[in-house]
């Protein structure tokens, strides 16, 4: 029996409550989980009015706004966050959340949705990397766009840049790393603080980094 038929079973009449505890033996997932991966929008629907514990986690600690981002359907997400009780910030046990996943995953509009919403971005994973380090380390750039776009405090933008993850990496190092693309260097650079003269020292070998730090110094 496959999950699509357990949640027709359970949305028959007069079915115990403690059937919509039912979770996956080897993962631990609950229905809302397997509804939201599989992309079944009424089913969601049917589980969210039936007051099933939306921010319930498996053994990863994954939650049901995590999986949906394996579907293309972006009505659950949409039915999820609109739950005042929806957790956006939850990690896994490798520290990842659901604004980790979009951008891994490149779910632009899912990741546009979280931001909206009111997601944490600061909250790191098991490397200590921010949603924005993730960001420039797979060059998403439409969700720096977004993110530009919806951070309306320029304290809280500079601190996402300017945090270290646990190799001591910027979100400025990180960009420079992907050399030869300097799209990400230069959209940093203006947010970055105390720039060194180490640091105008490495990026000598980068010649248009180098213009552009001199650049920025001298302004």
């Amino acid at each position: 029996m496959n999950s699509k038929e357990i949640l027709r079973i359970l949305s028959q009449k007069n079915i115990e409550p403690y059937l919509f505890q039912y979770c996956e033996q080897d993962t631990g997932r609950k229905l809302l989980s397997i509804a939201a991966e599989t992309g079944w929008y009424e089913g969601v629907l049917f589980l969210l009015n039936r007051d099933v514990n939306i921010n319930e986690t498996d053994r990863e600690n994954r939650t049901a706004l995590m999986d949906c981002l394996t579907s293309t359907n972006i009505h659950i997400m949409n039915a999820l966050v609109k739950k005042r009780e929806c957790n956006l910030d939850i990690q896994t046990l490798s520290g990842h959340t659901a604004a980790h996943y979009a951008v891994m995953m490149n779910k632009i509009s899912f990741f546009e949705i979280l931001i909206k919403s009111g997601a944490r971005l600061d909250l790191c994973n098991d490397k200590g990397e921010n949603v924005l380090h993730q960001i420039i380390e797979y060059k998403r750039k439409e969700c720096w766009k977004i993110l530009k776009h919806y951070s309306y405090d320029l304290n809280y933008l500079k601190y996402l840049i300017n945090s270290k993850t646990y190799e001591h990496k910027t979100c400025l190092t990180l960009a420079f790393e992907h050399r030869p693309n300097i799209y990400f260097f230069r959209e940093l650079l203006s947010y970055s603080d105390d720039i060194t003269l180490m640091d105008i020292e490495m990026y000598q070998s980068w010649s248009k980094a180098y213009k552009l730090i001199k650049k920025f110094i001298s302004l």
